[in-house]
């Protein structure tokens, strides 16, 4: 992110409480009618005076602590066998908790206590307990949908779409896509110019073969970022897959725009990846042609450019004992085998979820909960105190 998320942080409008306690109000309802009872291992007033001094607990000491103690209330709560009615009676009962907090304090409240919800998602996810993880993930995901949709403010629109886009990229890495683009697009309703959402919901799409949807989503980010090397990468590829799947007369410009798209990365000083992808594709799309002397010198052309390529040199190899010149194939395998690879390849880094800066956007997160924690602090104690005071 350009600008430090908490630095665009404001508070918002003391209306947006009241709204807020409504829509807390339908969540509880919500809550209420798929529960039943509760199932509580504890009394009701024991659970919401133990979560209050979770709350208190990351007010006053921190993160750290209040997971711990967040830890042992939940694994109490739920019992050695949880149960769905059992966690969303826990869950009726911390909204309550959070309710009543906001009858007293400004709506930027709730950014510490949805960031409690997502640390402990990770948390739980550590120590193998996917079911409170995913309570975790119910809780920092609904209450950043309310933060946003009540404060009605730009910052809270950056906040609720980070934290969606962290729970994205969460189920992307279990390969989850479906539940992934959900999240991202969750993120991008909040914040449309939230352009690691927007960027993975592209990857998605691209990898179940949606070429022409994936464009869709890869035009909106170069219009945020035109100069994006990822998404120009992406976009040129999309569009030679989306006309390889739609044959016709019409496809020479299309295709024309796509091959000088990759030509400009590939000649460009973008990172080394970036450039052996470009020249990758484009060199495809030639054979893929017929054009075989003309893949030849745009190969040898990128192996000037960038010798230690093996995919690159792998083309040419495919090339090469596809015209018969086997003795030359066979003197470059032998190089290729000689000259095992360091680290990932070019192709591996481009089938890589695209996770850069999400460390950086959870420090800002951190960083906005902490500049709040005196709004908690004085919610969960007999003293209001405003924001900043």
């Amino acid at each position: 992110m350009q600008n430090t998320l908490h630095a665009r942080l404001a508070r918002a409008r003391p209306a947006a409480r009241r709204v807020a306690l409504v829509a807390l109000g339908g969540l509880l309802l919500s809550a209420a009618g798929a529960s039943g009872a509760s199932g509580a291992v504890l009394k009701p007033e024991q659970v919401q005076k133990r979560y209050r001094s979770v709350l208190a607990e990351l007010a006053n000491s921190g993160i750290t602590p209040a997971l711990e103690r967040l830890g042992a209330l939940e694994a109490e709560m739920v019992g050695d066998t949880p149960s769905q009615n059992r966690i969303v009676g826990f869950w009726k009962l911390k909204l309550g908790v959070i309710r009543e907090i906001l009858e007293e304090q400004p709506i930027d409240v709730l950014v510490p206590i949805i960031m409690l919800h997502h640390e402990a998602y990770g948390y739980y996810m550590e120590k193998g307990n996917g079911i409170l993880a995913g309570h975790a993930r119910t809780m920092a995901t609904e209450l950043a949908d309310v933060y946003a949709d009540k404060a009605r403010s730009p910052q809270a629109n950056v906040v609720a779409g980070w934290v969606l886009t962290s729970f994205g990229a969460q189920l992307q890495r279990w390969r989850a896509l479906k539940g992934s683009t959900e999240f991202y697009h969750r993120a991008v309703k909040w914040d449309p110019s939230n352009r690691l959402a927007l960027l993975n919901i592209a990857v998605n799409l691209e990898k179940v073969g949606q070429y022409a949807r994936a464009i869709e989503y890869l035009e909106q980010l170069l219009k945020l970022s035109p100069e994006d090397p990822a998404a120009r990468l992406r976009l040129a590829t999309c569009r030679l897959r989306t006309l390889d799947s739609h044959p016709g007369d019409s496809q020479e410009i299309p295709r024309r725009k796509a091959l000088d798209a990759l030509a400009d990365l590939a000649h460009s000083d973008e990172a080394d990846w970036v450039r052996s992808v470009a020249y990758q594709e484009w060199a495809r799309d030639l054979l893929r042609s017929g054009r075989t002397s003309e893949t030849e010198k745009l190969l040898r052309e990128a192996l000037g450019a960038l010798p230690a390529d093996r995919q690159l040199k792998i083309l040419l190899v495919s090339l090469l004992e596809r015209s018969r010149r086997r003795s030359e194939a066979n003197a470059l395998l032998d190089e290729i085998k000689a000259r095992l690879p360091a680290g990932v390849s070019a192709r591996q880094i481009y089938d890589t979820f695209p996770h850069a800066g999400l460390e950086e956007a959870r420090d800002n997160l951190l960083a906005a909960m902490t500049e709040r924690m005196t709004l908690l602090a004085a919610g969960t104690s007999d003293a209001p105190v405003e924001l900043g005071s």
